[in-house]
């Protein structure tokens, strides 16, 4: 980009490193002083600075900036969790509280058969069979009146639903591997054993700085943050198993694709931290005008998000099949109150007229 830019505009350039990698990209000391690149500027030494360097307050009071070439996120990235046993399968396809509700259905139709006078065991032996998908006969003693077909009708129906559901995503569970659910969200994170790292005196992590000494539940990220050397970043840093790793989400993914067994690695879902990217200059600077207008050129053209991106391959993120919830079988359940509410209505009324056989 500085390649294309200083062609465009006609100008020759040397590249300057600071003395110190402590504060890279720039930090303000306590006497007000910079370090890194913006100390650079700030000092005379450079008239710009070039790489992915966030736009903030703090910076934007000493320098100025040419316009934004691209907003990146934040998010972490850590390794996969161990999958579950296969045993556990079985149960993975509904959540703990639709077996929950599944058993008591099960048992309030058996309650209810028994007080419409079907005896203990056919009314067990009927509730089972529907679970199971097997031929139920509509005879004595599992009676025939319309209060038992209602209810063995709305039964059927919503076991039929509800054993499709588990033979489906059973299936889909058997050929993929089933891990824990995975943290996605920084809230998450604060509240989980997991410890956080992220580079050393960037901006996302005096970000998280600022929640040190709060009541909010974000105050822990603080607690359990180390830092990692900025200059190289994640770049051969090893990943411990316990740690969550805080970057740039182009970063991350870079990371990930250039890692061997990439898919070992899990890049959370979070987004937090949305920060403007730029070149920082000299402070009344003559040549930002033409800086901007061909930093705007290029991004018109597409030419900035082709380099940020081109090497970078987005993380196999492998779709894990989830728990159905209560909500997903919200009609099942709905048709089996609804097939229980007419058989209770029908059986009253078959009392009330004498006609219950």
């Amino acid at each position: 980009m500085l390649r294309t830019v200083s062609a465009a505009l006609g100008f020759s350039y040397t590249l300057l490193k600071p003395a110190s990698t402590d504060g890279l990209f720039g930090s303000q000391r306590p006497d007000g002083s910079w370090t890194g690149v913006i100390g650079l500027i700030v000092e005379g030494e450079a008239d710009m600075a070039v790489g992915d360097i966030s736009v903030t307050l703090e910076r934007s009071a000493a320098v100025d900036y040419a316009y934004p070439f691209h907003i990146e996120p934040v998010s972490f990235f850590m390794l996969r969790p161990e999958a579950l046993p296969r045993w556990l399968v079985i149960a993975a396809p509904f959540d703990a509280s639709t077996w929950l509700l599944l058993l008591l259905a099960l048992l309030s139709i058996v309650f209810t058969l028994r007080l419409l006078g079907v005896t203990a065991s056919c009314a067990v032996g009927a509730a089972w069979a529907a679970l199971m998908r097997q031929t139920i006969q509509l005879r004595p003693p599992l009676g025939t009146g319309s209060a038992h077909r209602l209810l063995l009708g709305a039964w059927l129906a919503f076991c039929l639903t509800l054993t499709i559901c588990y033979q489906t995503l059973l299936t889909s569970q058997l050929s993929v591997p089933q891990y824990p659910a995975p943290i996605d969200s920084l809230k998450q994170l604060a509240l989980s054993p997991y410890r956080a790292q992220a580079a050393h005196k960037i901006a996302v992590s005096q970000y998280l700085e600022t929640f040190r000494g709060t009541n909010s539940v974000m105050a822990r990220i603080p607690e359990k943050l180390s830092f990692f050397g900025v200059e190289n970043r994640l770049r051969g840093l090893p990943i411990r198993s316990d740690t969550a790793y805080i970057e740039e989400l182009a970063m991350l993914r870079r990371e990930v694709a250039d890692r061997p067994n990439g898919e070992r690695y899990y890049i959370s879902k979070a987004r937090f931290y949305l920060t403007g990217l730029a070149w920082p200059i000299r402070a009344g600077a003559c040549f930002r005008p033409l800086l901007d207008r061909a930093v705007l050129r290029l991004l018109q053209a597409g030419l900035v998000q082709h380099w940020m991106y081109e090497d970078v391959h987005a993380a196999d993120d492998h779709a894990t099949a989830q728990p159905l919830t209560v909500d997903d079988l919200s009609a099942a359940f709905l048709a089996l109150a609804a097939g229980a509410g007419l058989a209770t209505v029908s059986f009253l009324l078959e009392v009330a007229l004498g006609k219950r056989r």
